[in-house]
């Protein structure tokens, strides 16, 4: 009986990684049984540790990609009030949308309230560029610094006036 459960326990080593591969739902819903079961030897860490690594990623990549569509839709608004009749009530929706997104991620994981100072401008340089391509305004419409500070940015209350 010893022999079969040594046997098993090396099938699964062998065949976890390819389990990654070719059904991820299945490998995590082992993966947490075995954990549950402190079946420790059973576990394909390597997957386990590249998941982890790309957990740590994620929030991160979502803030920036968030902080990004505020900043652009902020900068459509200043530039472009004969549009809002027609689109200010969507951009108002993603803003706040964005917003509070930002908000949760970071109540979530409060470690991560120092990520959004670091790339603030990094995110606003690419919200000019992209406000350039959707709205079809030469960049220089869009001033070389953001006009907003972060804290405006991520404010719910705030809306900027008209340049």
């Amino acid at each position: 009986m010893r022999a079969i459960s040594v046997t098993q326990s090396l099938q699964q080593l062998t065949s976890e990684p390819r389990l990654y591969d070719s059904d991820y739902q299945q490998w995590l819903e082992t993966t947490i049984q075995h954990l549950r079961e402190g079946q420790y030897q059973a576990i394909d860490w390597d997957h386990v540790l590249e998941e982890l690594e790309s957990l740590s990623k994620r929030d991160k990549r979502e803030i920036s990609s968030r902080l990004t569509l505020i900043l652009m839709h902020l900068l459509k608004w200043v530039h472009q009030p004969e549009l809002r009749p027609y689109y200010g009530n969507r951009w108002i929706n993603t803003i706040d949308e964005q917003r509070d997104q930002i908000r949760r991620i970071l109540q979530d994981s409060p470690s991560l309230k120092s990520y959004p100072p670091s790339i603030f401008d990094e995110c606003y340089g690419i919200a000019r560029k992209r406000a350039t391509k959707q709205t079809g305004l030469p960049l220089t419409t869009f001033p070389g610094e953001c006009p907003f500070s972060l804290e405006e940015t991520l404010n719910p209350d705030y809306m900027p006036a008209s340049s």
